[in-house]
């Protein structure tokens, strides 16, 4: 039981590590930069980025998906953050991110997690971006049936 704890203990310090050697010392951009790449922003809000294993370019991250997640809950889109952030100040970008409710797969959970002064660097850092690509379509409620490709994002049990 001791070496568990160690072990634990082991690992909640080196993610302390981690999360500090990442942002200590780098530029505010830099720092937007790292935390949109550990938090997987691009998973979901840049196309095709996950299945080019990351190789997408710079210039044409965080763009926004025309694919949806469909669920319980309807029908939800990984927004265009390059364009949603030009709509907010720093300050109201975070109070933004601390009081919207997210839909799935969006973990909006990890916002709790940083500080406000991270959440602003997210947001220096997709706005030194600047504006690109068009708006995503709307959430759409479970009455509707989504007109482009969407992923249906509900756990399958096969019954064989």
């Amino acid at each position: 039981m001791r070496k568990l704890i160690w072990i634990v203990l082991s690992f909640v310090s080196l993610a302390g590590n981690v999360r500090a050697n990442g942002v200590q010392g780098k530029s505010r951009i830099e720092q937007g930069r790292w935390l949109v790449r550990i938090a997987g922003c691009n998973d979901c809000h840049t196309p095709n980025y996950s299945q080019l294993e990351g190789n997408v370019p710079e210039k044409d991250w965080l763009v926004g998906s025309e694919v949806g997640f469909k669920g319980p809950w309807g029908t939800s889109y990984a927004t265009n953050l390059r364009l949603t952030v030009e709509q907010y100040t720093e300050a109201a970008f975070v109070s933004y991110l601390r009081q919207k409710r997210y839909l799935p797969p969006m973990p909006g959970f990890i916002f709790k997690h940083l500080t406000n002064e991270e959440i602003a660097s997210v947001h220096a850092y997709i706005k030194q971006l600047g504006v690109a690509g068009k708006r995503t379509p709307r959430n759409l409620p479970p009455s509707q049936k989504p007109k482009g490709p969407y992923i249906y994002f509900v756990p399958q049990v096969d019954s064989k």
